[in-house]
């Protein structure tokens, strides 16, 4: 082997061993061994749970003037962060009042409340 070729040579072989030292030990170190608990957020959620961590990054459309059962249910348990209101779910005045009560009231009182959007287009 040529003096040029020793360096690189030298250079595979030391991270070929320091590779082998570290794969060894990920293969011999076990959790258990070493009285090591995982952090909360490794600790895998119940369905539930998950689904009402979800849902509050999710904002939902309704299909009509009034709160349907479904968003309903969706709302009390955390599934859905909030509704958006678009052109038809809007009538009057008093209508959308008592849409957006009933908005409100779908959530538990110890929970968030929820987020209410309006679309509006046309500037």
């Amino acid at each position: 082997m040529g003096p040029r070729m020793r360096g690189p040579f030298l250079a595979l072989v030391t991270v070929a061993i320091l590779v082998g030292l570290v794969c060894s030990g990920v293969v011999c170190w076990t959790p258990e061994k070493h009285g090591w608990e995982p952090p909360e957020l490794l600790v895998r959620e119940p369905e539930e749970a998950l689904r009402v961590r979800e849902g509050q990054l999710v904002i939902v459309g309704l299909p009509g003037t009034t709160l349907d059962p479904l968003t309903k249910d969706a709302l009390a348990r955390g599934h859905v962060a909030g509704v958006i209101l678009m052109a038809r779910n809007i009538e009057d005045t008093a209508q959308v009042r008592s849409l957006c009560r009933d908005i409100y009231l779908a959530v538990p009182p110890e929970e968030p409340p929820p987020i209410i959007c309006v679309d509006q287009e046309g500037g």
